[in-house]
């Protein structure tokens, strides 16, 4: 029974692998795997623009997927040129997908699939969900853009064609990178802030030592469009008693000016700069005793009961491993407690693997009478226990059990007294925050802030890591603390420092505070203190729940934690409270501080011989069918309703099949249609299978065969009332019978675009255009009724004729958009000083018009400086503004012409071609150059020649009115 249930089962899991996903998907996951397997090989450099010859020799997924791998594997703080170049080719690759209406939350989209598709190497089954997901996403329509931000967990951000620094959304102002104490580089970080949609990102580092990675911070910031801020993080006092600071200097826009800073303020900062690296040492002696503590103690009681059996005893952490488990920074308390959960997973590995050796040689024993059920129980308990150890085991419960708390193991700081060191900081500009405040106890924290009043600008009033680990009330005491020192009376404050028995303060003290924080109130922040370790803390990112759209608020609010109402409110005012008259405009979803991180659970960590696949829904075998077996199953589905009202109007199998099939024959060649004149126009020499989307077409067929017994009905009811009504004229009958058709046609039309989530002016235009059809069809129905075709196939022909037009001019348009926004960032290239990209530039250009659908038209609207005919009814453009694109589109001209006319050019392109490619991709770039460059250079000519006749025509235009 159980091998005919495992067989049934084999079975299923192998008919439902076969009848998903295509072919085509599945060699993209084999490249990919690849590409994954061999991260040292990987092309990453971006030699052509994402719209240019590129397309021709990478496949733009893959080109996305390397640009990721080498981000996620060069993580040596001196690959960081190497993570910046491949952050700009994924970047560029993400913004020039298949569509313009949502270009920056498709990126988003993008990048966070292709990374899971990454993560989840192993899973074949998900990976191609994935690959499948990452495609449709490609084409960028709202609804399932939108669907997909909410699977991934992800805030829409508004498409205002802004950089998110400009957009105001998410923040962070406490981040840890690579260099301090977190897991992920700079660029990966950074690229995490891009994808969640954060705008503004504070990176906390221990020291400047790594000048590189400070680069590649404020570069990938650029790159991305983030604001990022460099915040130095320093403690001062005796061990077990320090407190933690963070000093923000100011705002950079290049490395260099970080860097200039430090340097021109030298004579007050050296002090800070040998401190830093004194705590720097310290500390380095704190994790030296910790680890010596950890050999000497932690790994005989780890080891007991495996002395004899050396291949099962942990190895002593030694500080070379620690060094070369550190990629780049410094090393801390995390870092060694990383390393001991690799060294201790893999030797637990190998104690589970011997242990269910044992096992199932004595379950076998058992059965042949060879040894007792108590042996058997005694090893089976043995054997379990270290299983769920092993499977159960994680960084930051071994950093809970073994590594020391800092009040058993810690320093003295470089800075005894902030009076030490806070003038200099303050002195030379920037700003000082007061971190992890109740890690010294309220009293002393509210003691911190009272006593250092005139150097402390901001104070940490929440932290996810810190806040994890606390009570709640002890968060909400502390921030009404700051509250009524920026905003109450002395008489309010002197009685919380009663009631918290703080009465070794100065009045006099307490009252400068008093003053001075009423005057430069103290502002409270929120900060992640992210390092991506530890899943159960939610990560990076703060929103303010007004900035999320109303559309998805509801949802992201309900799924997200929130900060408790007294700091949030704080925060938002910026110490302040905020303005009644503003607090009420509020709505009450719009009051809140929202974590855009989620904590989630830690996966057990496998031993191999668990289930391969998780269990598939039917909803999820439908959504990754085999695309041909979906679009035979929704024609199937489809037709059925069509053939029967057909069938039974006729009374007649024939007629019934016939117009059923011609129903579907006029859908289905109005979507073919509309992709083919879209793509090429009525070329049709150049019309391709490979331009129809037909998966939309056959989307069409499902719901266009459950509108016609719909309008069937409409009709027969319409003959009804007629009949009743006791009019006779034929021609007053056919203007309103196709006017309730008509609109019945447009309302389910609108009815199923809503089910399908299609955006608002899509709904609108396709009711629009079934109305549209009501007087055409009117007119030509007493040709139709000669013929006997039935009203609802007239309206029908008349509806897809006017859906070809509209749908046509739509997709038209937004090719020619596309294409002439890749030329306009391609042509200034033609003038770069640098050889590469001038020769790069030239080849898009020359690409784009030989092998681009619209390319010849977009590129001759550009240097003739045509107005598109999608144009023509917008606002009329000022005599300055049309000679400004006139001098552009004719200084465009001359450089295109001068170059491709140059001696020598094609001879130049073709050695630029061979010197930097090899193989199919040089074979086919110089064959785009002798198929093209001539004939290139000859509509060239052409195009001169029209300047030159336009030009001449305005020459005598101007003399005729002289």
């Amino acid at each position: 029974m159980s091998e005919t249930k495992s067989r049934l089962s084999h079975f299923i899991d192998y008919f439902i692998d076969v009848t998903s996903f295509d072919g085509a998907l599945r060699n993209a996951l084999e490249a990919l795997n690849k590409k994954i397997e061999q991260p040292e090989k990987v092309s990453y450099y971006l030699r052509s623009h994402p719209g240019g010859y590129l397309r021709e020799i990478y496949k733009r997924r893959i080109s996305i997927a390397e640009s990721y791998i080498k981000i996620a594997h060069a993580l040596e703080s001196n690959a960081y040129e190497e993570r910046l170049d491949a952050l700009e080719t994924l970047i560029q690759l993400s913004f020039h997908a298949k569509n313009i209406a949502m270009p920056l939350n498709t990126a988003r989209v993008q990048i966070a699939l292709m990374k899971e598709a990454i993560k989840r190497k192993g899973n074949r089954r998900r990976q191609l969900e994935i690959l499948s997901d990452f495609t449709i996403a490609s084409f960028g329509q709202g609804p399932v853009i939108r669907k997909m931000l909410r699977e991934l967990n992800l805030v829409e951000v508004p498409e205002e064609g802004k950089a998110l620094k400009d957009l105001d959304l998410g923040w962070d102002n406490h981040v840890h990178d690579s260099m301090s104490e977190g897991r992920k580089t700079p660029c990966q970080v950074l690229l995490d802030a891009f994808v969640k949609g954060i705008s503004s990102v504070t990176l906390v580092y221990y020291d400047i030592t790594e000048p590189q990675i400070i680069k590649e911070s404020l570069v990938a910031g650029k790159i991305l469009g983030i604001e990022v801020r460099i915040g130095i993080e320093f403690s001062v006092g005796k061990s077990k008693q320090r407190r933690h600071y963070k000093y923000l200097p100011g705002m950079f826009a290049t490395p260099e000016q970080f860097f200039k800073f430090f340097k021109d303020n030298s004579n007050l900062l050296d002090v800070f700069i040998d401190g830093l690296k004194k705590n720097a040492e310290s500390r380095k002696v704190v994790i030296d005793t910790i680890m010596k503590h950890f050999n000497d103690t932690h790994i005989v009681r780890l080891n007991q009961g495996y002395e004899d059996l050396a291949h099962l005893c942990m190895k002593p952490v030694t500080l070379s491993d620690l060094k070369k488990h550190v990629s780049s920074g410094q090393y801390s308390r995390i870092h060694l407690g990383e390393l001991i959960y690799t060294k201790l997973l893999e030797t637990s590995y190998k104690r589970v693997l011997y242990l269910r050796t044992q096992y199932q040689v004595a379950k076998n024993k058992k059965k042949i009478g060879l040894i007792s059920q108590w042996e058997l129980d005694q090893l089976t308990a043995q054997y379990e226990t270290v299983r769920r150890y092993y499977e159960d085991m994680s960084p930051e419960r071994l950093n809970e059990k073994f590594l020391e708390d800092r009040a058993q193991v810690d320093y003295d700081s470089a800075f005894l007294e902030e009076d030490n060191i806070f003038p200099q900081l303050i002195a030379c500009g920037g700003e000082i925050k007061f971190i992890h405040p109740l890690q010294i106890g309220m009293k002393n924290a509210v003691s911190n802030i009272i006593k250092n009043h005139k150097y402390l600008t901001r104070v940490e009033t929440f932290n996810n890591t810190d806040s994890a680990r606390r009570n709640p009330n002890e968060l909400i005491l502390f921030n009404r603390f700051i509250e009524i020192i920026n905003n109450k009376s002395i008489n309010e404050l002197h009685r919380f420092l009663n009631e918290w028995k703080i009465q070794d303060l100065p009045e006099d003290l307490v009252m400068a505070a008093f003053n001075h924080y009423h005057e430069k109130p103290i502002i409270p922040k929120c900060g992640s203190d992210a390092t991506g370790r530890d899943p159960k803390i939610p990560g990076m990112g703060f929103i303010k729940s007004k900035s999320i759209p109303r559309s998805a608020r509801k949802w992201f609010v309900n799924t997200h934690a929130i900060i408790p109402a007294p700091i949030s409110s704080l925060i938002l005012g910026e110490g302040l409270p905020v303005p009644e008259s503003q607090w009420q405009k509020l709505a009450e979803d719009e009051k809140h501080i929202v974590l855009m991180g989620n904590k989630r659970n830690r996966r057990k960590n496998p031993i191999g011989d668990e289930s391969e696949e998780e269990p598939i829904s039917v909803n999820r075998y439908m959504k990754y069918l085999n695309p041909w077996i979906k679009n035979l199953f929704r024609l199937s589905i489809g037709i059925v309703p069509a053939y029967y009202t057909f069938y039974m109007q006729f009374s007649s199998k024939t007629w019934g099949l016939y117009f059923a099939a011609l129903w579907f024959t006029i859908t289905f060649l109005r979507n073919i249609i509309v992709d083919l004149v879209a793509a090429h126009g009525l070329d049709v020499k150049e019309w391709s299978w490979n331009d129809v989307n037909f998966e939309n077409a056959f989307q069409s067929l499902f719901w266009t065969g459950w509108s016609v017994p719909i309008l069937n009905e409409v009709k027969l009811g319409f003959d009804s009332v007629w009949l009743m009504s006791g009019f006779v004229s034929i021609w007053l009958k056919d203007i309103v019978k196709f006017f309730f058709i008509c609109v019945a046609n447009g309302t389910y039309i609108y009815t199923h675009n809503t089910i399908r989530n299609f955006d608002d002016k899509v709904r609108k235009a396709n009711f629009f255009r079934s109305v549209m059809a009501w007087p055409f069809a009117t007119l030509t129905a007493p040709i139709g009724d000669f013929f006997n075709v039935p009203s609802i196939v007239q309206a029908k022909m008349w509806s897809d004729t006017i859906a070809a037009f509209i749908e046509g001019t739509g997709k038209f348009t937004q090719r020619i958009v596309i294409r002439k926004r890749d030329l306009s960032e391609i042509l200034p290239n033609l003038s770069s000083e640098d050889r590469f990209h001038r020769m790069a530039a030239a080849l898009d250009v020359l690409y784009i018009w030989a092998r681009q659908q619209r390319g010849q038209t977009c590129l001759e609207q550009i240097l003739l400086n045509k107005t598109a005919f999608y144009k023509i009814f917008r606002k009329r453009e000022s005599s300055m503004e049309k000679a400004q694109k006139q001098e552009y589109a004719l200084s465009t001209f001359n450089t295109l012409f001068n170059f491709f006319h140059d001696e020598g050019c094609s001879i130049a392109l073709c050695n630029f071609v061979i010197e930097y490619y090899s193989g199919k991709e040089a074979e086919l770039l110089t064959n785009l150059i002798g198929s093209h460059f001539e004939h290139f250079k000859e509509w060239l000519y052409s195009i001169k020649m029209t300047i030159e006749r336009q030009e001449k025509a305005l020459s005598e235009d101007g003399r005729i009115e002289e």
